[in-house]
């Protein structure tokens, strides 16, 4: 396995940092990965200023609480497969689901409309907002994304323009979009990124859960 665009090294130990995991190595071999979902004390243990994409932090949170939730329930990625699709018509194949978990990707805004409903769970949670897992009703049928984003812009009296300058300012210039970004989504044109959700919710003050609908 060659190691590529490290991030983080320990030399004294040994370990790098690469993907999202630490890796060590002896005498030139890979010994041991470890996947890190716990970033809060990696500046300290590298002894340098943590410089993780947010979008990297939100996708393994996310891949460990989706692993999580499927287990509680009992159910193999196959019967997830199975069940997602019975319960909400809402077709993930095995290969999809098994990339979720390992953070190697995310789910569709639909999928993840799906999963919350499936797992009675706050998107907030799944996407690492929250410790706790607020519980929706299982009976509640989000409001339509694009509606919900329209209502927001309206009560806040933002125009394209100034939505899109609020997400680059939020984001310190690492999320950029154009006006025609916020004018195709209130028009149903299109929908959002799931990796781009919590910005938006940051520029709205409000939660996840209420800017996808619920």
């Amino acid at each position: 396995m060659e190691i590529k665009n490290v991030i983080a090294e320990k030399k004294d130990l040994n370990i790098l940092f690469k993907d999202s995991r630490l890796i060590q190595i002896v005498d030139g071999k890979i010994v041991s990965i470890e996947t890190v979902r716990d970033y809060r004390d990696f500046s300290t243990f590298f002894g340098i200023d943590s410089d993780f994409e947010q979008e990297d932090r939100i996708r393994m949170l996310f891949a460990d609480r989706f692993r999580m939730a499927r287990k509680e329930l009992g159910l193999t990625q196959t019967q997830l497969a199975d069940s997602l699709y019975k319960k909400t018509g809402v077709s993930l194949t095995n290969q999809m689901i098994s990339k979720m978990e390992c953070g190697d990707r995310y789910p569709s805004l639909s999928n993840l409309i799906a999963l919350c409903r499936f797992f009675n769970m706050s998107a907030d949670y799944l996407l690492g907002y929250c410790e706790r897992k607020p519980l929706l009703s299982s009976s509640s049928e989000p409001e339509n994304f694009n509606t919900r984003f329209s209502g927001l812009m309206r009560d806040l009296n933002l125009s394209s323009h100034e939505f899109s300058e609020k997400l680059e300012a939020v984001t310190d210039g690492k999320v950029r979009r154009t006006d025609v970004y916020a004018y195709a989504i209130t028009r149903g044109m299109q929908t959002a990124n799931v990796s781009v959700l919590p910005y938006m919710a940051e520029v709205f003050g409000c939660s996840i859960d209420t800017l996808i609908g619920f």
